[in-house]
Formats: C-alpha cells, sequence, structure tokens
C-alpha cells in the first residue's frame, strides 16, 4: 500500500519459522556478537559445557547426538535451552542411555518442545544445543550437583538461550503460529491522490509474566543470566539483550517498555559495581519474583537460584548465605511476607535456616 511509507509499525509476523524471520533473528544475533560490548562482545569462542547435542546432521538425516567434550575444553558457539518439563519426561540421559545418546537417536522421538529446539538451533546455523534433560545424567547425583553449580557458566556463556515462553510442558512444542490481535481496515487517501488502507490495532505492551515458562523457579535464573534470548512467546518472536533490550524480530506494533525495564533492573548485574543500597533494592527484585515463582520440589530453593547467585559473588565480590548477602546481612534478615505463609517442614533435608527468606513455603 502507498500508505506505508508513511507508518514504521507492521502486523505482527505469526509464522517465527519463516525464512525472513529466521534471517531476522539471525541478523539480530550477529550484529550482538560483533558490536556489544555488554553483552560479552569476544573475539574468542565460549567453552563448550561438558554435553551438548550435536544438531548438525538433524536437517539431512533427521539425527542427533550426544557429544562428550574433551576435559581439556572445547571452543564453539552453543545454544542453551529454557523450557518447562510439565512433569516426568519422556527421553532423559541416564546411566543407561547414555551409550545410545551418544550413538545417535532420530530427532523425532523427541518431546516435541525438544524437536523444535533442534529445527530453531539448526535454522539458525548453530551446530551445539544443551538442554538439561538429556546433557545432565538424571540418576547420577553427583553429576547432577555439579551441573547444577555450573549454570552460571553454561547459561551464562552461552551463545544464546531459545526460550520456550509458550509452553506448559515439553510435549506442547513452542513453533506454532501465535494469535493475532484484532484490526480494522481504516481507508486513507494521501495529499497526492493516493489512495490505500491504515490498519489499526490496540495498542499493546507487552509483559512474559503470564507465560507458563515465567512461573517456573528454576527457569528465572535462565531468563537473567544469558547475553542473548530468543523468546517464542503467544505473539511474536522477540529478541532481547543486554544492551538494545527488548524487541520484535521483525517490526510491529508491540511495545516492550515495560519488559526493557523489569528485566533491564536485574541483568546490569555485571556491568558495574552497584552500591550496597543499590544492590539491596536489586536483590529485593529478585526475591519478589523468585518467590512468586512455583517448583515441583519446594526443597529446590537454594538449587534453582544458584546460578544467579555465583555471578552477582563474583561481580560483587561478595557471599551470599541461603539467600542473603553478607554485605547487607543484617538489613537482608529484616524480609517479611505480605502474605500467609507456612515454615518447611521439620527435619526435612535440602530446606534454608529459619532466618533466611528461602525457608518459608
Amino acid at each position: 500500500s502507498p500508505i506505508s511509507s508513511f507508518f514504521t509499525r507492521r502486523p505482527i509476523e505469526s509464522d517465527v519459522m519463516a525464512p525472513h524471520v529466521m534471517a531476522a533473528a539471525k541478523k539480530s544475533i550477529l550484529e550482538c556478537q560483533k558490536g556489544h560490548s555488554q553483552c560479552g562482545k569476544s573475539a574468542s569462542l565460549p567453552r563448550l559445557p561438558v554435553r551438548v547435542l550435536d544438531v548438525s546432521e538433524a536437517q539431512r538425516s533427521s539425527t542427533i547426538r550426544l557429544y562428550v567434550t574433551k576435559k581439556t575444553g572445547e571452543y564453539d558457539n552453543y545454544v542453551t535451552l529454557s523450557y518447562c518439563w510439565g512433569g516426568p519426561q519422556p527421553i532423559v540421559a541416564t546411566k543407561a542411555t547414555l551409550k545410545q545418546l551418544q550413538t545417535g537417536i532420530r530427532a523425532a522421538s523427541l518431546p516435541q518442545t525438544l524437536q523444535d529446539a533442534v529445527k530453531v538451533t539448526s535454522a539458525l546455523g548453530f551446530r551445539y544445543l544443551w538442554v538439561d534433560a538429556l546433557c545432565i545424567v538424571q540418576d547420577d547425583n553427583v553429576d547432577k550437583m555439579n551441573e547444577i553449580g555450573s549454570m552460571d557458566q553454561v547459561y551464562g556463556n552461552s551463545t544464546l538461550t531459545i526460550s520456550a515462553a509458550v509452553a506448559a510442558t515439553v510435549r506442547e512444542g513452542f513453533v506454532k503460529y501465535p494469535r493475532r490481535e484484532p484490526f480494522v481496515a481504516v481507508p486513507a487517501e494521501l495529499p497526492n491522490g493516493k489512495k490505500g488502507d491504515v490498519f489499526v490495532a490496540p495498542c499493546i505492551e507487552a509483559d512474559f509474566a503470564d507465560l507458563p515458562l515465567q512461573t517456573r523457579g528454576w527457569t528465572l535464573q535462565e531468563w537473567l543470566l544469558p547475553s542473548r534470548i530468543l523468546f517464542y512467546g503467544d505473539r511474536e518472536l522477540v529478541f532481547q539483550c543486554r544492551t538494545a533490550g527488548t524487541r520484535g524480530v521483525c517490526p510491529s506494533y508491540m511495545s516492550y517498555d515495560t519488559a526493557n525495564r523489569n528485566t533491564g533492573r536485574i541483568v546490569d548485574h555485571r556491568l558495574r559495581m552497584p552500591s550496597a543500597a543499590e544492590r539491596g533494592r536489586l536483590w529485593l527484585l529478585f526475591m519478589r519474583e523468585f518467590s512468586a515463582r512455583q517448583l515441583t520440589v519446594a526443597s529446590d530453593r537454594m538449587n534453582a537460584m544458584i546460578g544467579i547467585q555465583k555471578a552477582l559473588s563474583s561481580s560483587w565480590k561478595d557471599e551470599c548465605i541461603a539467600g542473603l548477602w553478607k554485605s547487607t546481612f543484617p538489613v537482608c534478615l529484616a524480609w517479611e511476607c505480605k502474605m500467609r505463609v507456612k515454615p518447611a517442614p521439620k527435619g526435612r533435608t535440602g530446606w534454608a535456616p529459619s532466618w533466611s527468606w528461602l525457608s518459608v513455603d
């Protein structure tokens, strides 16, 4: 339409796997990698986690395999997946399945969310994908604790995190056609006599808070640690990085001002050394967000935040003790609950001490 040159906003691109959408996503990632120093711009490649999925054959032979990296370290770009399990997983890495996973399995045997993650990783031109269910040996407690303790590195060093925000379970998948908002076509005429239609739609301020992924405790650090995230939500494909904030991969009429404000206050934790008062306010924001989220196993509270805790400890040169920072410990003890809660069961292991905000259920 000749009218289009007068308006910058466009309808939402509903096909999130369309070639032009994937091309726009690649461009956003590359621009961030090359030009954003705050996002970890570096000439060196990140160190790969202990195990990653090799998806290089996924498009040709539909086969993926678990790759165990060398103990001396290997370096390459890799993608991490943030998603909701939604119950027992149909396929996981165990002592019994490790050999078969390393030999290779059909991508079609994976639950839909993992299939979608393989497709997106491959479409973006990456070879390696990290997925917790398949890259952590689930029946090996030593391996689990080692990997949980490395989440700050796994997500913090990843080239990109795919956020399957719209899927409540691993079986749902996230590469769907998002819903379109209603719009009205209004005839318009330019001063030069050319005619066309202007499409009027509600001005929507995006909010990720109601999406399934944003209700889970484990996924908070998976949102805060990465430098770059591709959000697969219920409307359009969204890119977020520490420098440029949050925006649609393709131009649309969506607004992400609130999303930028809410995330930016936390994810800049590595960019500067805030004062003690600022650290207190920052941590209060984290406490509120984390406390509002759900955990299937309530005693996972301390493990589910260990990644962000380690990242902040390194940046702030401080020690976190059961969810409270040593440098501001007396002030941190003044926390209170705004709603009725129940304390952790007596005699249960894995819970925080009673003086910690992590002790309430």
